[in-house]
Order: C-alpha cells, then structure tokens, then sequence
C-alpha cells in the first residue's frame, strides 16, 4: 500500500474553518466507470436500505477509495494516522426528478425524484444508530465518493461551509451554501458535524455516491509539522471566528489550546453572547472566555442556568428538537440522535486546567443534564490524567443511561484510561437492564431496532477500541472485546474485530478472523 498523500497546511487550515476539503481520489477513471456501473446493477436489483452497510462486500472495488494515498492522507491530517473507518458506509442515490425550475443552492428540501434516499434538507448527520457527541475537536469525518461526473444539474451534494462548529442550522446563511459540479472519482471529506443536503437530479440518470464516516482512536495525535494559525485566502465560510479556528488548530498541532487567542475583556458582555443567534458571536465568545482564566465562575453559572429542564431527556424522534433544530437556537438538549453540549461547556473544556476542579464536582450534581455536559468537557482532550478518569469512571456508574452513554463517547475521545475503567466497561459490554431496553432511534428515518442498551455497548466497544490503539491492551480488554463478538447487534461485533485487530495478540486475531469468516 502506498504512503498517504496529507493535506498540504493549506488545506489543513481550510478544514478547520470551512469543515470540509475537496480531493480528487486519484484513482483511474475506468475504475470509477466499473463502481458506478456496478452500483447501478445492485441498485436495481436491491435498493439503498438493502445494500446499505454491505455496498463494500458487494462492490469490492470500492476498497481502492478507501486505500487512495489522497483520500488516507485526507482523513489522517484530520483525525490522525490511527483512524478508523466505522462499520456504516451508505450508498446515496438521487434519481431523476424532471423539475424544469432551477435547482436553489440553499433551499431546504426541495423535491427528489421517487426512490431517492438522499434527503435534500439542510441537515447535521447523527452516527447511525449508534448516536454520539457533536465535538469542536474533529473526531470523525464524512467521506462522500462520487464515481462519475456530477454536475450541478444531476444534483450533488450541498454543504454549509463553517456549519460544522455550529450547535444547530438556525443561523445558516444563502452565502455558506457549496454547490460545485464534480468530476468523476471526486470524495469531499467532511467533519462530520457539517450541515449538507441532497440536491435534486434534472438529468434522465440515476445519481450514486457513497458515504463512508472515519473516526479518531487515538484521542489527541498531533498533526506533524503544522506551524502557527494562519487564516486561508479564499474561505468558503462566511464567518471570521480567528479565535476560534487558531484554538482548534492549536489543538490539532499539539499547541496549547490558548496560544494567540484574545481573551475577554468585557465579561458580562462576553458571556452573553454565549446565548447569541449569530455563530460569529457565539463561537468567539466560547473560545476568548477559554482564554480567559476569571472566566470559570461566569462560564459555571451560566450552565447552572440551564438545570432543572430535564434536557438530559430525548425529545420524540419526530420533533424537530431531536436533530436540534427546536424554535429556541440557544437551547442545547440530549437526544439518541446526537448530544450538543452548552456553549458554557464548550469554553470550560477549552480552558483546561483552570476548569479541572469545577468540572469535576459538577460530575456529582443532581441534574443529570449538569453530570452530562461535566462529562463532555473531561473528555475533550484538553484535560487528561488521574483525576479525569477517576471522575469519568464514576459516571459508568451513573443511574442515567443517557450520562453513562455521554461518559462512554467521552472515553472514546480521552482514552488513556485504566484498567478499573476497562473492567467497568467489560461489565457494560455484557450487562442486562431492563429500564435500558428503550428504543434509541439515532436515525428514525432509515429505521432501527436498536435500544439504549445497544448504543451503550456500541460505544463501550469504541471505548476499549482506541484505548488499544494506544498501546500495552490487557488481557481484560481483549477478552472483553472477544465476548463481545457474540453480541446480538451487527456493529457492537463490527467494532470489536476492529479492536482485537489493534491488540494484535495472535489470539486476538485468531477470535476476529473467526468471526469474520463464518460471515463472509
């Protein structure tokens, strides 16, 4: 396999502030031609939801994108050379819709043609099934692949640029909307949060293009050779956030997260636009209050301002609070879809060190909504050590699936945890409770069986995943990744081969190779 082809500091940058870099796969166009035709064969005879996380086993071919030196080089300038492709990978189809009006760059769900699965509204993904935590830090990425020309009339993909950093799409903006033709063998990687929409296809044609997500195992790798923060000419984002692009950047670089950024000076003014309608406003709000040690107290009362409203709660799959998208822009609640942390969370997890002792005693609160955002911040990954997994171990504990379930992706992101934490985490890999037996529909429209319980066990599988990824697995863990192939759900299994292929024991592989043959 070739090295991978890495992002220029250039482009790095670019992703940071508008979310998303444009690539060519580098391949051969004939293999693109023999993708798509074979996309439009299983499409025929199997449909979206019948393919869907087997298109790769079904077209095999589409393993050449994913081992690309561009499209590899891409993905590990954002999440590190250790990343990992996750078991879902969605073929997209948009068919023909002969509308005659122009197609609208911004609108929001214009029609598709009968049979299309890509939804044309404006919308923030939510990890199928298994449903996690919207993070600043980019912790996983969206790789769309087009394998034949697309131009604008046969309908692709929509993006919002700089829409990955915001809580909710009520502030999107006419001027963010990215909506390019795309040659063959094109794969646009994307953080995974960034607002996108399907488009409708004018063309007598099927349109395919295949999604697949990568995520981030080894909580904070630098990215090698970066130097400091400059702003791109050019950006696709409407907004001017330096402060917050040069804090996310720092930490890609391994940089203090505080390096360059402004801090506060009026306070009282600072934190009020935390609540701000306009994402410019918020967001340099967030990171100069980061910067801004005083700030610990202000940035606490304001989240203590939003207990006792029961957020920690899931709306009803079909409200549109569930994708976050709720009439109130400044209201951040749980949902199986995807958990957004209050911006007051954001900015102490950024602060670091200056926030340890806060955020650690709001993991005992009352309010559950209190311990869950508490848990987001430990897990951030400006705060390692002891004392931060002492007290995110103690939230496996919780009697709140919906904490425990926020408390495992936070492992997931901050994983050089012990071996207390690993024989917690085997236990939830095989524990049965019947008040976690409730449905968790991350993705209601494409249909689910899974539960509460099942997106525990998911992440619990990640969890043990990217502590291996690290180095020096125990016995414990691979055991605990081996009993959890016998798991009743497809990806829990899914995700523990790929763990017991970072412990690398040969009985490690021996227990993954197993599984895998008897399926293959």
């Amino acid at each position: 396999m070739s090295d991978p082809a890495f992002l220029s500091a250039d482009q790095a940058r670019r992703f940071v502030a508008d979310g998303f870099i444009v690539i060519q796969s580098g391949l051969q166009l004939p293999t693109h031609a023999r993708i798509d035709t074979e996309l439009r064969e299983l499409f025929r005879g199997q449909g979206t939801l019948a393919l869907a996380d087997n298109v790769l086993p079904s077209v095999p071919s589409l393993n050449q994108i994913l081992e690309a030196p561009a499209v590899r080089g891409a993905v590990a300038s954002v999440l590190g050379p250790d990343f990992a492709w996750a078991p879902h990978r969605f073929p997209h189809n948009s068919e023909p819709a002969p509308q005659t009006e122009p197609i609208d760059a911004f609108a929001d769900q214009p029609e598709m043609g009968a049979g299309s699965i890509s939804g044309s509204g404006w919308h923030q993904d939510g990890h199928y099934r298994g449903g996690r935590c919207r993070w600043h830090t980019f912790r996983a990425a969206n790789v769309f692949y087009f394998p034949r020309d697309t131009p604008i009339e046969m309908g692709p993909t929509r993006l919002l640029a700089g829409s990955h950093l915001y809580a909710n799409l009520n502030c999107a903006q006419r001027a963010q909307a990215a909506f390019r033709p795309l040659p063959a063998g094109t794969a646009i990687v994307a953080d995974f949060d960034l607002g996108h929409a399907g488009s409708p296809n004018r063309t007598d044609k099927a349109r395919y293009m295949v999604k697949f997500v990568a995520l981030r195992t080894n909580g904070r790798q630098a990215m090698e050779g970066a130097g400091e923060w400059q702003t791109p000419v050019g950006l696709a984002s409407v907004d001017d956030t330096p402060n917050a692009w040069r804090s996310i950047w720092n930490w890609q670089r391994g940089a203090s997260r505080h390096h360059g950024i402004d801090p506060a000076s009026n306070m009282n003014g600072t934190i009020a636009a935390l609540g701000s309608a306009h994402a410019h406003a918020r967001l340099e709000s967030i990171y100069r209050l980061s910067a801004t040690e005083a700030a610990v107290r202000p940035l606490l009362a304001a989240l203590r301002g939003t207990a006792g409203q029961g957020r920690h709660k899931s709306p009803d799959p079909g409200s549109a609070a569930y994708r976050s998208r709720g009439p109130n822009p400044a209201e951040r609640r749980f949902s199986f879809h995807q958990f957004v942390p209050e911006d007051a969370t954001v900015a102490l997890a950024a602060m670091g060190e200056p926030a340890l002792t806060a955020l650690v005693e709001l993991t005992e609160d009352d309010d559950p909504w209190m311990r869950m955002n508490a848990a987001w911040a430990l897990g951030d990954g400006s705060l390692t050590g002891q004392t931060v997994h002492a007290a995110l171990s103690r939230l496996l504990a919780d009697g709140d699936v919906n904490v425990v379930r926020v408390t495992l992706d936070a492992l997931c992101a901050n994983p050089a945890f012990g071996e207390a934490t690993v024989r917690q985490i085997a236990t939830l890999l095989q524990s049965e409770r019947p008040e976690w037996c409730v449905p968790a529909p991350a993705e209601p429209r494409v249909g689910t069986t899974w539960r509460a319980r099942d997106q525990v066990r998911f992440l619990c599988a990640w969890a043990l995943t990217n502590r291996a990824t690290l180095g020096d697995p125990s016995p414990e863990l691979e055991r605990a990744l081996t009993n959890a192939l016998a798991d009743d759900t497809d990806y829990v299994p899914a995700v523990a081969c790929e763990g017991l292929g970072r412990v690398g024991t040969a009985s490690a592989l021996r227990a993954a190779f197993d599984y895998l043959q008897r399926r293959r």
